[in-house]
C-alpha cells in the first residue's frame, strides 16, 4: 500500500516524543493494523469501547492501552464484523470525548470513501493524505482529492508522498504537484529495511531507529501539522 498505517503510526509516536499526550486510534475497523504496529494485545476496541458506553467514564484512559509515555493505543475491533455496529453518531461522541483527554488524537482510516471517513473528514482539523508515485496511486489519490473539493473540505488537506526516492518510480516529485494541483508538504524516503524491522518489531521507527533519516522526516512532518490529526487513505468505495 501507499503507507499510510506506518505514517499514521510514526506520527503519533513523533508528537508523543515531542511531549504530547497522544491517541492513536484505528478507524479501518474490519481490517486495522495498528495493534500490529504498536505490539498491542488488545484488551478494549473501538467497539468495546462504543458498545460498552467506556468512553463516558471519568478514567478513560483506563481502558486505552498505553504504549510509551505520552502515546496510547485503542485498536480496531478484534472481528471484523464487529465494524457493522458502529455508526457515525458513535464516532462522533467518541472523537468528543477522547478530545477532552488528550493534546492530538490520530486517526487512521480504510483506503476507502465512506460515511464513517466523511464524519471524520469533517471532525478533523487536518487530513494528512498519504499517496505515493504510484501512477494507480496517483489516481486514485485525484478521485479522492474532488470529493473533498465537492465537499470544501480542501483547505484541511496535508499532502504526503511516501517511498518519494524509491527507484521503481518514473514519476517526478514535480510531476506529482502537476497531475495533483496541490502542493506536497512533506516527502518520507523509502526505506524497505528500517520500516519493516520496525512492523515486525511493533515497535514504531521514532522509537527503534530514532536517528534514521525516515524518522526525522516523520518528525519534519510533524512540526507541519498539530492537533486533531487524520491519516486518510486513498481508494474511493465503489458504490
Amino acid at each position: 500500500g501507499v503507507g499510510k498505517t506506518t505514517v499514521a503510526t510514526n506520527l503519533a509516536a513523533s508528537f508523543a516524543e515531542f511531549g504530547l499526550k497522544t491517541c492513536l486510534v484505528d478507524f479501518s475497523l474490519q481490517f486495522g493494523d495498528v495493534a500490529m504496529f504498536t505490539n498491542v494485545k488488545p484488551n478494549f476496541t473501538v467497539y468495546d469501547m462504543l458498545l460498552n458506553n467506556l468512553d463516558l467514564t471519568p478514567n478513560l484512559n483506563l481502558f486505552i492501552e498505553h504504549v510509551n509515555p505520552n502515546l496510547f493505543v485503542l485498536p480496531a475491533p478484534v472481528l471484523p464484523e464487529q465494524a457493522d455496529y458502529i455508526n457515525r453518531a458513535m464516532v462522533s461522541k467518541l472523537i468528543k470525548n477522547l478530545s477532552t483527554s488528550f493534546d492530538v488524537l490520530v486517526f487512521d482510516t480504510p483506503s476507502v470513501v465512506n460515511d464513517l471517513c466523511l464524519e471524520l473528514y469533517k471532525l478533523s482539523k487536518q487530513i494528512v493524505m498519504v499517496t505515493t508515485k504510484d501512477l494507480a496511486a496517483l489516481k486514485n489519490t485525484k478521485l479522492q482529492l474532488d470529493i473533498l473539493d465537492k465537499l470544501e473540505l480542501t483547505d484541511k488537506i496535508k499532502l504526503i508522498l511516501n517511498k518519494h526516492d524509491s527507484p521503481k518510480f518514473i514519476v517526478n516529485n514535480e510531476d506529482v504537484k502537476k497531475m495533483l494541483n496541490i502542493d506536497v508538504i512533506a516527502t518520507i524516503p523509502h526505506t524497505n529495511t528500517v520500516v519493516g524491522n520496525s512492523i515486525n518489531m511493533g515497535v514504531p521507527f521514532i522509537y527503534s531507529y530514532p536517528r534514521e533519516p525516515i524518522a526525522d522526516a516523520i518528525r519534519e512532518l510533524m512540526s507541519k501539522v498539530r492537533y486533531n490529526c487524520i491519516v486518510g487513505g486513498y481508494n474511493v468505495e465503489k458504490k
